[in-house]
């Protein structure tokens, strides 16, 4: 695993390199774990829905430098994304956890 997050940064230092673009990616990175840490606090989270949220905040973040338009200013995008899709992702697994426990598994 280690390997692995070796070869992601430097994938990201070569696609990258100002400084101050690679603090605002961590940190966009960062944001899209926000909703899922502060939504525990207050209600029990499908597994299901975290995964969906982080995965898709993290999507919006490589979609701001796919198209180059990432920015001080749009590096937040992965806040609100990920909010959303912990919300559909809630709704969306609620009926299949129900058929679950009905059916022993």
């Amino acid at each position: 695993s280690m390997v692995v997050l070796s070869a992601v940064a430097v994938l990201f230092a070569i696609l990258i390199r100002d400084v101050l673009a690679i603090l605002f990616g961590l940190s966009s990175i960062l944001l899209s774990v926000s909703p899922t840490v502060i939504v525990s606090l207050f209600w029990k989270l499908k597994p299901n829905a975290v995964s969906l949220s982080m995965i898709m905040g993290i999507v919006a973040f490589f979609v701001l430098i796919l198209f180059n338009q990432f920015t001080p200013e749009t590096s937040v995008i992965s806040l609100p994304v990920a909010l959303i899709f912990l919300l559909v992702g809630q709704m969306i697994f609620k009926g299949q956890s129900a058929i679950k426990a009905k059916s022993g598994i």
